[in-house]
């Protein structure tokens, strides 16, 4: 495949619920998704995945997600931030043991964009759930340092002071 050249790309925001008419129409020629969006565009659009974060060994074993707090809550209410994270990892240990029970009441609830069940339940199989905060601050620093190969990111932002500026440990460690 042909290197990239990041002056080249354009990064646009777009509903993700609008994507693939977006590649139809010509106005962008490729989207980064999450799930089922990516997954569905694939199967249903017959999109071919570029890159896919769980299984891409430039990814595979980081953290997908983080949990945000603001510097004032963090300050004012250290102890439910630290709730929060428990409930995180409870929720997290839960869902990797029951991923049909959690598929079904993420599409009863519509915390999900589609009604596909076994297809929620197939990708929550296919996701590591390990809350962890051990790696989180090194992976922090690893995704500034992609994007800003990437041009998404200023060239210029350092990944080790964005890390200490933007990462809190809730658990305490």
């Amino acid at each position: 495949m042909q290197e990239l050249i990041t002056k080249d790309v354009k990064w646009v925001p777009y509903p993700l619920d609008q994507l693939t008419k977006a590649v139809d129409k010509g106005d962008v020629d490729a989207f980064a998704a999450w799930d089922p969006f990516a997954t569905l565009a694939e199967r249903d659009n017959n999109y071919k995945v570029i890159t896919d974060i769980a299984q891409d060994p430039l990814f595979k074993g980081k953290s997908c997600c983080f949990l945000y707090a603001s510097n004032k809550e963090i300050k004012k209410n250290p102890e439910k931030i630290a709730a929060l994270v428990r409930a995180y990892k409870a929720a997290d240990e839960w869902i990797a043991k029951n991923p049909e029970e959690a598929a079904k009441i993420e599409v009863d609830k519509k915390y999900v964009s589609t009604t596909d069940v076994k297809l929620v339940t197939e990708l929550i199989k296919n996701y590591d759930f390990q809350y962890t905060t051990d790696a989180a601050k090194e992976d922090v620093k690893y995704f500034v340092g992609q994007l800003n190969k990437t041009g998404f990111l200023k060239k210029d932002t350092d990944p080790e002071k964005f890390a200490n500026d933007v990462y809190y440990d809730a658990s305490g460690k």
